[in-house]
């Protein structure tokens, strides 16, 4: 009776939705329609909310695409494209996923060095004081791949010292790892200096 009458009220806010050009209450007929194992009705109300401009959607589109599922094929460009949506909102979880795909993106057309420092940024600053130590970690990505090797082992430093004590293990490996592209680039600039 009770899941009976869950339908009935999902499918009457599905009817008044329709007409609806509201944002949020086409993300939340996303979410009820994902819990009532409605994908392609989940994903149309997603898509929906994120035409109509809702950031969470747009960043949630972002991630499915980001990794393929809910009826949605992989694809790169669609990700950067709804996170870029949700990062000009100043959504940080979507500035951080942007950054990360300009950053490590094996896609000529998406790989972006100088836009993952920039997006990177944007995600960390939106910490404030106590900036995540994911979207830290992801700064220090995109320093790396702007060849700047001092700011990458100082920003691992910080995103080590936050991070929870579960994934400190991770952390140090990407530490070990901007350390050794630093000393490899010192290496080179000496070996440059010394041709001169």
């Amino acid at each position: 009776m009770t899941a009976s009458r869950n339908h009935c009220t999902a499918s009457r806010f599905r009817s008044c939705l329709r007409a609806s050009k509201t944002h949020e209450f086409w993300y939340d007929l996303g979410i009820a329609n994902q819990r009532f194992g409605d994908q392609p009705g989940a994903m149309a109300a997603y898509r929906q909310a994120a035409d109509l401009g809702d950031s969470s959607a747009q960043s949630y589109l972002g991630s499915i695409y980001d990794s393929g599922g809910q009826g949605l094929p992989k694809d790169g460009a669609q990700a950067v494209y709804w996170y870029r949506r949700a990062a000009d909102q100043g959504d940080p979880g979507a500035q951080n996923n942007l950054a990360w795909a300009y950053a490590t993106s094996t896609d000529p057309a998406i790989r972006n060095p100088a836009a993952a420092l920039e997006y990177a940024h944007k995600a960390v600053t939106a910490g404030k004081d106590h900036p995540n130590p994911i979207y830290l970690d992801t700064l220090v990505e995109a320093y790396y791949v702007n060849w700047q090797f001092e700011d990458a082992v100082k920003t691992e430093r910080l995103a080590l010292a936050s991070a929870p004590s579960e994934s400190k293990s991770d952390f140090v490996k990407s530490l070990e790892k901007f350390e050794y592209a630093r000393k490899e680039n010192n290496h080179r600039q000496d070996q440059d200096h010394k041709v001169e």
